[in-house]
């Protein structure tokens, strides 16, 4: 039960971050970043959308749709069968959304050549998701 108290926190912590995010660039402010690195380098490059949309805004789509998902297994609100597809449709959002943190580390190292620490924790949360949802499955069994 411990993986599915991770899930729980893992999408609260990603879904400020995004919100921190979309704030500054809304605001047209730098976020705070620590380090030798712009983060601003990053968050305006070439690369800050995926499909004509802003990261930051699906970052934020996802961890809002991965703690409702979470939600509604903890609260049994729906029935079986709609927590069965929305459930799918997560692990299928999050094997998504690990193979876009990795193609976005890729770019920060070797296109932009700068990093970013909250790209970088929004990587490290979407990883972190992804070894409590398969420790979480493991246990189920």
């Amino acid at each position: 039960m411990i993986y599915g108290y991770i899930l729980l926190i893992l999408p609260v912590i990603g879904v400020l971050e995004t919100i921190y995010l979309i704030t500054k660039r809304r605001k047209g402010q730098k976020p705070i970043c620590v380090g030798k690195d712009d983060c601003n380098l990053v968050l305006q490059s070439k690369y800050n959308k995926t499909f004509g949309v802003h990261n930051d805004v699906l970052g934020l789509a996802f961890y809002t749709f991965s703690l409702f998902v979470i939600l509604s297994l903890f609260l049994p609100l729906f029935p079986i069968d709609f927590l069965v597809v929305i459930f799918l449709a997560y692990c299928l959002g999050l094997i998504i959304a690990l193979i876009m943190s990795i193609r976005f580390i890729y770019l920060m190292a070797y296109k932009i050549k700068a990093w970013c620490q909250w790209c970088i924790g929004s990587a490290v949360t979407v990883c972190l998701m992804t070894v409590a949802m398969i420790l979480l499955l493991m246990s189920a069994y």
